[in-house]
């Protein structure tokens, strides 16, 4: 983990910002302006919704007594909505790219959740797979940029639009690598005030059901709006986002000194530079595991052992880790090419991730008909083992030959040399 309130070596191959559940402290967001600028790579995976499909109510779970047999024990089944406050959109929107506030619904081309359903004849349940279309799978790929060209597919769980702005007096290049499909709807969703202080923020009320099948009947008789950016690469002269506000002061260390401690020390302040920003509306259904969404809001050593709050970590443990992950098996699974590909193209230098073929051109292997496939066999099974061994035995009696046209001549200098001895 990369501690950026520090200024972040230009060294580093890439940085990689992964949905961000909570504001950004200022210092943070300097330092990755400033490695952007000095040549960096900066990969922003934004998420700016979670989605939970038939899981457990933290309202409920902070009403109920843990050790109250009494007490209705809360069940699987809460369909919510939860809006993430990040601030990134701050230092995205300077660079020109926006992650909308809103959801990329596609009722045609789409991915499954898998929810518990129960037979109605034997009346056993299980996890069903269900079409969604919050789990919009795209073919719109820029074929011809390194990233994406060798995906046959690209599945955005939970995605956003992303909008891109003309920056004045910014040279920078901005491509959009995954778009959703023409029948792509969005679904705009009010985030509503954000929480203060420790607080977590709550479920938002939306005008569309959440479970499959509703949510696949609202969306198709949407009207349709797409192709909408899901992935969105920027490359060229960047301006420093903090050139119209303040630029943040470092902190120092108790004891130390801000101007002359190495440590804390700012490089010089860089206004403008060349770099690679690429800015994905998913966090591609990997699991937010951290202590900061375990505990959010929790003070523990003031919880009351007979709330609800006991167990609540417990309950966010397994929703993120068990429940989320069944649900969202297949796009966990289908979103791992890209997460790779993803990866591998921050790690790259910005010159070699450029170089690419001129077109694509498929060439398959051409198939033997069975009378050549025969011939084949019959060359490397009987006609080369056969020539190694003629070969050898040719070698054995042009050795013998020689042996031969040498001994007379052997024995005359052994006669030679024992006369002379003699």
């Amino acid at each position: 983990k990369l501690d950026a309130s520090k200024p972040i070596p230009p060294e580093y191959a890439a940085i990689v910002i992964y949905a961000p559940k909570y504001t950004i402290p200022d210092d943070e967001l300097y330092h990755i302006d400033q490695y952007l600028l000095s040549g960096g790579t900066v990969i922003a995976m934004v998420e700016n919704y979670d989605v939970a499909l038939q899981a457990f109510s933290e309202e409920t779970v902070k009403k109920m007594n843990p050790f109250d047999p009494n007490t209705p024990q809360p069940k699987p089944e809460f369909n919510s909505i939860t809006p993430e406050f990040h601030n990134l959109n701050r230092l995205l929107g300077r660079y020109g790219v926006t992650v909308e506030d809103n959801l990329v619904a596609d009722g045609t081309q789409n991915g499954q959740v898998f929810m518990l359903y129960t037979d109605p004849q034997t009346g056993i349940p299980y996890n069903k797979g269900f079409n969604y279309p919050l789990l919009p799978a795209t073919d719109d790929l820029d074929r011809g940029h390194p990233l994406v060209r060798t995906l046959q597919q690209a599945m955005m769980p939970y995605s956003s639009s992303i909008s891109i702005d003309k920056v004045e007096g910014q040279d920078v290049t901005a491509l959009p690598l995954i778009q959703s499909s023409a029948d792509s709807v969005l679904l705009p969703i009010d985030k509503g005030e954000p929480p203060t202080g420790d607080a977590t923020a709550k479920p938002v009320e939306v005008d569309f059901p959440l479970e499959p099948e509703g949510l696949m009947e609202y969306v198709k008789k949407a009207k349709k709006d797409g192709p909408h950016a899901l992935a969105v690469e920027l490359a060229g002269t960047f301006h420093s986002a903090f050139e119209e506000s303040e630029i943040p002061q470092p902190k120092a260390e108790e004891g130390k000194d801000v101007q002359t401690d190495p440590a804390t020390k700012e490089p010089e302040h860089i206004a403008k530079g060349e770099g690679r920003l690429l800015v994905i509306s998913s966090a591609l259904a990997l699991p937010p595991l951290s202590t900061e969404r375990i505990f959010r809001g929790l003070k523990p050593f003031a919880v009351d052992p007979n709330s609800g709050d006991a167990i609540l970590p417990e309950m966010r443990l397994i929703n993120i880790m068990k429940i989320r992950s069944i649900r969202n098996q297949q796009a966990q699974q289908s979103a791992g090419p890209l997460v790779l590909q993803t990866f591998r193209w921050g790690a790259q230098p910005r010159k070699l991730s450029q170089v690419e073929a001129k077109h694509n051109e498929f060439r398959p292997i051409d198939t033997l008909e069975e009378g050549t496939r025969n011939q084949v066999v019959l060359l490397f099974v009987g006609v080369i083992p056969l020539l190694v061994l003629f070969g050898g035995f040719l070698a054995w009696l042009f050795r013998r030959l020689r042996q031969r046209k040498l001994a007379p001549r052997v024995r005359q200098l052994q006669k030679s040399t024992s006369g002379g001895q003699s």
